[in-house]
């Protein structure tokens, strides 16, 4: 069985916190660092909503198409 995705989840976030404490950064440049993260990560979820919005535009297309050529 594939580990499930919550506790993948936990176990990153745990990840994290250890790294994070580990680093002895002031909070202040933890912050910096976790927007620029956000930052990036936004961008790529903004990307493939765009990528998905796209491909299932053009499969509603598709079948519009194939049903017309059916009739």
């Amino acid at each position: 069985m594939e580990k499930p995705v919550t506790i993948q989840i936990d176990e990153l976030k745990k990840d994290l916190v250890e790294i994070f404490n580990s680093s002895n950064l002031p909070v202040f440049i933890l912050e910096f660092i976790l927007k620029d993260i956000y930052t990036e990560i936004h961008s790529v979820c903004q990307l493939q909503l765009e990528k998905d919005t796209k491909a299932y535009n053009e499969s509603l297309k598709n079948d519009i198409d194939k049903k017309e050529t059916d009739e």
